[in-house]
């Protein structure tokens, strides 16, 4: 990528960010708008697969990664943020730190969600997790098994379902179901609450909650929020801890 020190912008002086989501996903670009910061430009690219198997597609945005990124032509980015977990669940933990890796020796500074989490837990001495999941069940599978490889001990996996699931039920969930599976899982002995899946909105569920004595001393984070935390720290190291960014 282009140097930032040959590039002066009109707008970014906080730092431009290059965000990488799925093409049918609306809910990446909201949520990051109210995440980072006002000064932060966010640049965004959307991953693309007419395949018509969930799984393959997923792989499909790891696979094709090189020519997404060089979609932003000369723009320097200060990070990317690569916001689908279901591509990291398949790759695995080793494969993902591998991939993260040939990009930084490309000149890309590559932050992926999952990895995101994983630091987040870490920095708060997470083990006992909750996870709470929109996945159906092959991805499911998938997102289980791939916790259990980081050493998360899993206390319980919360199931949300859209009711009316509309062109798709992760993008259309509402609310009042997030809300309801988000109490249930916050009721669950364990360290953390993970929000699966970057296209199910919760911001304002999870607001409420970590505004609320309902979430003890548990770590509450969703996909999008752990990644625009990795975003901003990137941009500032001394960026308070994810859910600073909620209020």
């Amino acid at each position: 990528m282009s140097d930032r020190r040959q590039q002066d912008l009109e707008y970014g002086g906080g730092g431009i960010l290059g965000v990488l989501t799925p093409s049918g996903n609306p809910t990446v670009e909201p949520e990051m708008q109210r995440l980072l910061a006002p000064d932060i430009t966010m640049l965004t690219a959307r991953m693309h697969s007419s395949d018509p198997s969930l799984l393959r597609r997923l792989e499909i945005y790891a696979e094709t990664l090189d020519a997404t990124l060089d979609s932003f032509g000369g723009i320097a980015l200060d990070a990317v943020l690569f916001a689908c977990t279901g591509s990291s669940y398949l790759l695995g933990p080793a494969s993902e730190d591998a991939l993260v890796a040939r990009q930084k020796a490309r000149g890309v500074r590559l932050l992926t969600a999952a990895q995101a989490i994983r630091t987040a837990a870490a920095e708060a001495g997470v083990r006992r997790v909750v996870l709470v999941n929109p996945y159906p069940p092959e991805l499911r599978e998938k997102a289980v098994a791939y916790w259990q490889d980081v050493g998360f001990d899993l206390a319980d996996v919360v199931e949300v379902r859209n009711p009316k699931p509309g062109y798709h039920a992760i993008y259309t969930l509402r609310g009042e179901a997030v809300s309801a599976a988000l109490a249930r899982a916050a009721a669950i002995p364990a360290d953390m609450v993970l929000l699966m899946g970057t296209g199910m909105a919760s911001l304002p569920s999870l607001r409420q909650l970590v505004n609320s004595s309902a979430s003890g001393n548990k770590l509450i984070v969703s996909s999008n929020l752990a990644l625009a935390w990795a975003g901003r720290r990137a941009l500032n190291p001394e960026t308070g801890g994810p859910h600073k960014l909620l209020r």
